[in-house]
């Protein structure tokens, strides 16, 4: 079994992604944010918005990934899954 977490890498990448969007959007005249680019689209600030919340729901309770500690997948995690797996067919 690997010492490493699995979460650490991948979750660092959204770090990153998430501080070069924001960095760029910072850069942005206000009134081209807000503006919407049309009928039942949304401007880059709902966008941003609605990425910072999606986020928050997903990321909010998750534990500190280098604090994790690697664990084996037991027999009934494991048939969860292939059990999802087979549902989301």
């Amino acid at each position: 079994m690997k010492n490493t977490i699995p979460l650490v890498e991948p979750l660092d990448r959204i770090v990153s992604k998430r501080s070069s969007l924001l960095e760029y959007v910072s850069t942005m005249d206000p009134a081209r944010l807000a503006a919407s680019p049309g009928p039942g689209k949304w401007s880059v600030l709902e966008i941003v918005e609605h990425l910072v919340l999606a986020e928050r729901d997903v990321f909010g309770d998750l534990s500190d990934p280098a604090a994790l500690v690697p664990q084996r997948p037991r027999l009934r995690d494991r048939a969860l899954f292939l059990l999802v797996m087979l549902l989301l067919r």
